[in-house]
């Protein structure tokens, strides 16, 4: 076999590698259907919403991703105090958790605990906001 051709079928293995993880990462079970949460209750626009709540430990850790990938300013915050009994008539029984909102005002994806990094990015291409 010549040396192309193994050059090629290594590129060629490398491409599906690639490929089978973007694929996981977009289908990961860290995100759970949209149906389960409803925002339209909340007067939310598109975009992307971080829930939390100040006995969370790790809504920090949430905030740090956020900011760092889809920048401080970017996105809503909904802290759990403000209104427990709105949220939870949302659907939003746990904390931290990020919410995509799509253009018509439907939850497009939700990611539970603290989101990974190449995820939300992922999902900020997605949306295009």
């Amino acid at each position: 076999m010549s040396e192309l051709a193994v050059r090629l079928i290594v590129v060629g293995a490398v491409a599906v590698v690639l490929a089978l993880l973007i694929v996981m990462a977009l289908r990961g079970g860290r995100s759970r259907s949209p149906a389960s949460v409803t925002l339209s209750g909340l007067g939310l626009g598109p975009g992307f919403v971080l829930f939390t709540s100040a006995t969370c430990p790790s809504c920090a850790d949430a905030r740090d991703v956020a900011d760092r990938v889809l920048g401080p300013g970017r996105y809503v915050e909904r802290a759990w105090e403000d209104d427990p009994d709105a949220l939870t008539a949302a659907g939003i029984d746990e904390v931290p958790l990020v919410v995509v909102m799509g253009r018509r005002g439907r939850v497009r994806s939700v990611l539970r605990g603290v989101p990974d990094p190449f995820r939300l990015r992922v999902e900020r291409i997605r949306s295009r906001f």
